[in-house]
């Protein structure tokens, strides 16, 4: 399918009719080179419900990408018919920097070649910056305490300089879900059935999304440790919640990591039956009206 031509994104509270693709640079990495986040927008800007659904943060996994080239399929019909609801943001290739990193015929997609860190951890800690605005500006309006949490957190992000193209990405694809209220990065393994990863208080929640995608397992976890990209969204609503005892926050942010099986069995029909399980979800949550 081709690209849609590069647009300015339409204005907030103005629906679109196909998505808009949006180019975010980020800093240059150690030989020079500036990487760059693509990013296609559907919807209404501003709208609610959010999704932000990724793929390929670790670059050498290949049934997420490809499972997200046919949604776009599916939500550029629906975008046609009038059926999106809320605003849904798509990014297939969600790491530029290890999609570059090739030896020996292989690419080296987990971990950024240069300092050996981790695409999936190391997120900034969302809750710990916007404590340190927040304080004495929440009370027992959980809605409005909803959207004072969300502008803080875009306040601390927009305060931010990473210097590295690592932390370029990381603070690109974090300022991208921040506000989500839905956040799917898609994964696999190299030998793996389909499972996923999601935060103990989100369950069971989220048991929708794991029959919809066949999981063969759901590991639950309160912290699984290292800050990953899913947890880095969803876990700062917990945080925050323990922070201030006496303020209504609820859990914002439904975040998972999904596996969608073993990266050494790409197939297209299977790709397909994945791409139309993850519209489910979204017309489920509102994001797409259901045909009559």
């Amino acid at each position: 399918m081709p690209f849609p031509a590069d647009t300015p994104p339409p204005a907030a509270g103005e629906p679109s009719a196909a998505a808009t693709r949006q180019l975010y640079p980020l800093p240059p990495d150690a030989a020079g080179h500036v990487h760059t986040v693509t990013v296609f927008r559907y919807g209404t800007p501003g709208a609610r419900p959010k999704a932000h659904l990724q793929a390929g943060l670790h670059a050498d996994e290949f049934p997420g990408m490809l499972a997200l080239y046919f949604l776009r399929r599916l939500l550029d019909e629906a975008a046609a018919r009038g059926r999106l609801r809320g605003e849904i943001l798509i990014l297939p290739q969600a790491n530029p920097i290890g999609l570059t990193q090739w030896r020996q015929g292989f690419l080296l997609g987990r971990t950024e070649t240069a300092s050996g860190g981790n695409f999936n951890r190391g997120y900034p800690d969302l809750a710990a910056l916007a404590s340190r605005i927040l304080a004495g500006r929440l009370d027992g309006d959980a809605a409005a305490n909803v959207a004072r949490i969300r502008a803080a957190m875009a306040e601390a992000l927009a305060a931010m300089r990473p210097a590295t193209a690592l932390d370029g990405l990381r603070h690109r694809l974090l300022t991208l879900a921040h506000d989500a209220d839905l956040v799917l990065d898609l994964h696999a393994d190299n030998q793996a059935q389909r499972h996923m990863y999601v935060g103990t208080p989100l369950w069971p929640q989220m048991r929708d999304i794991a029959a919809e995608i066949d999981a063969r397992a759901v590991l639950l976890a309160d912290i699984s440790g290292g800050n990953p990209f899913d947890e880095a969204c969803s876990l700062p609503w917990q945080d925050l919640a323990r922070r201030f005892p006496d303020a209504a926050i609820p859990p914002a942010c439904a975040a998972a990591t999904l596996e969608l099986g073993s990266n050494d069995d790409v197939d297209l029909g299977m790709a397909q039956d994945q791409a139309a399980a993850l519209y489910r979800i979204l017309e489920r949550r509102g994001l797409i009206d259901r045909p009559d």
